[in-house]
Parts: structure tokens; sequence; C-alpha cells
């Protein structure tokens, strides 16, 4: 049965496969510039070098499945996201209006910053998001040979994979790491390992190979997650994550961390925040005004709206690590 690659970044299109089909939102990065109606590479600016990059591998993974479409036992819709550092507004419109029914979404796999890899060095995110993934990373990795970091087990974590994590879907997050010239005018386009990010997109596609013909679809799991350290501000934890695209009357909630006090105290994706400890919050700067006047292991009062009605929670925000 032949179940064809799709490879999708316009404004319209139409979906023609079978309504079983399953699909995986198969290698997702962010874009700005770089991609827009038509995709295409611009040589980087200083500052901007793992912008490019992050398309270039997506049209890579593309050109890679088209020549191998007959033999996926999955479909694959691969994307660009925009908007990654604003808040996660490209995917967090894509899951609020997906162009395929979310329940067909067996996995989201995403390259987000891979083109400084080091020492073979490889960060997983979301690797205990399916109990099905430990097993298909070791495997896949056997004929690469990375050094697998997968402690951050969790989905979350500040990239689109986030915004699937947070609707129940299984992710996958590839990630070379932080390097001293992020975000600098010293991150120049020579400083891009470009033999390790092709190391790398061969080993992503061998994962996402493995995953099409996964039988049965892999699970989703919440994985227990460690709060963040503390920030230049903040001194306590709640664990909710806010979701920045959504205009809204108080603050929308995308999800809440596994573990954290949030989930404790019984906040959970989808309520809006509109009070905290009897203050009105109507945005998020709102929302962090209140939060870094709260005290560690003293209860708060939040109250949220949950289906259009005020739901009243009682909340132990936790001390940050230093």
């Amino acid at each position: 049965m032949e179940i064809p690659t799709t490879l999708l970044y316009t404004k319209t299109h139409e979906w023609t496969k079978r309504e079983t089909d399953e699909i995986i939102v198969g290698i997702t990065a962010h874009a700005q510039e770089e991609l827009r109606d038509v995709v295409f590479v611009e040589l980087p600016k200083p500052g901007r070098t793992v912008k490019p990059g992050e398309p270039a591998a997506v049209i890579e993974m593309a050109q890679h499945f088209a020549a191998k479409r007959k033999k996926l036992g999955r479909s694959l819709l691969l994307i660009a996201f925009s908007g990654e550092e604003m808040g996660l507004l490209g995917s967090a419109h894509w899951v609020r209006n997906p162009t395929i029914p979310l329940k067909r979404v067996v996995a989201m796999i995403n390259l987000d910053m891979v083109g400084r890899l080091r020492n073979d060095t490889l960060s997983v995110i979301g690797a205990g998001s399916s109990p099905a993934w430990q097993g298909i990373l070791d495997e896949a990795n056997g004929a690469h040979g990375f050094k697998l970091k997968t402690g951050g087990s969790s989905g979350f974590g500040g990239s689109d994979q986030q915004s699937f994590y947070a609707r129940g879907i299984p992710v996958l997050f590839f990630f070379t790491g932080v390097h001293p010239d992020y975000h600098r005018p010293s991150d120049t386009w020579e400083k891009v390992n470009a033999p390790g990010q092709e190391k790398l997109v061969r080993f992503a596609a061998e994962v996402v190979r493995r995953i099409c013909w996964l039988k049965p679809r892999p699970a989703f799991a919440r994985a227990k997650d460690v709060e963040p350290a503390a920030g230049p501000a903040l001194r306590v934890y709640l664990g909710t994550i806010p979701d920045y695209a959504e205009e809204a009357e108080g603050v929308l909630l995308q999800g809440v961390r596994e573990g954290s006090p949030a989930e404790q105290g019984g906040l959970r994706a989808g309520d809006i925040i509109v009070e905290f400890d009897g203050k009105s919050v109507r945005n998020v700067q709102e929302y962090t005004a209140v939060i870094g006047a709260a005290k560690a292991n003293v209860p708060v009062r939040i109250t949220v709206l949950r289906n259009r009605e005020r739901v009243t929670l009682t909340v132990t925000p936790a001390a940050r690590r230093n």
C-alpha cells in the first residue's frame, strides 16, 4: 500500500488521503523570514545561523522521504512554524486549528538549534513522552554513535514540541545545545557544524522511519518533570505553561508541568487564570507580577475560568532552586 510523503507549507491546501490514515507531524522547525509561501534558505546574518539550518533540515528530510514514499508505513506532514521565540505562536495556532484531525497525529518530531553539534553530544527532550521512545532512540543510534542526553524526559520546554505535548501527543525534540554565541553578533555562518548537522538529520530520519512502522501507535505518557532554576526575578515556582499566542482576558494555560504545585493544586490545560491571591490578572505581565510577590510554601488562592465557570483553587508555590 503506497502512503505518500507530504510536504505542506502553503496558505491553503487540500488533504486528499483516507480519513483513517495515521500521521506523523514528522519534522518541524521554526522559521521567521526564511520561510513564507516559498521555501528558501538565505545566507545567514550574524546572530542568526540557527535559523536557516532548521528549514534546510526539513527540506533534506522531505527529499529523503519523498524518495522512499513507497516504504513508509505512515504519512508525514512536514511543517516550519514561525513565531517560536515570541511564544510558540505558529505551533500553538496549528494545534488549535489543525489541518488534519489531531487524533490522527501519532507523534511530533522537532528540530531546533541543530547546527552546533559538539563532541557528538545530542540532547533529546521528550524521551519520556512515550514508553516506546527510549528503545527506538537506542536502536537508531547504533549506527551513529551519539552521546544521547535524554534527561529532559518531559515534552515541555521552550520549543514547538511543547504545543503538541500539551495536547497529549508524544514528542521528540532534537537539540545540540546552547552555545556562547547564541543570539549574539558572533554567531556567524562559518561556526555551523555542517557535517554534524548532516549526521543529526540522518539519525532523526532513522527515528522517524522506525516510528512509521511502529505497531501499535506510540502511547502517550506524562513524564515526571523537574522545576526549572530560578530566573532573575521570580523566587517561587508554580509550573504553569501560559499560552502566549492566545488573546484572552486573563492568562490561558497551555498546560501544567508534571508533579508541579500547579498540577497538585488542580490547575490544568485550558484554564484561564483571572485572579491570583485576590489580585486581578488580565494578562501575562500582571500574572508575572503577582507570582513575583508570592512566597514559597505559603498557599495562594487562584481563580480560573473553566468551561466558562469561575473555579477557585488553592495552590502552594514552591521555592525555586538556586
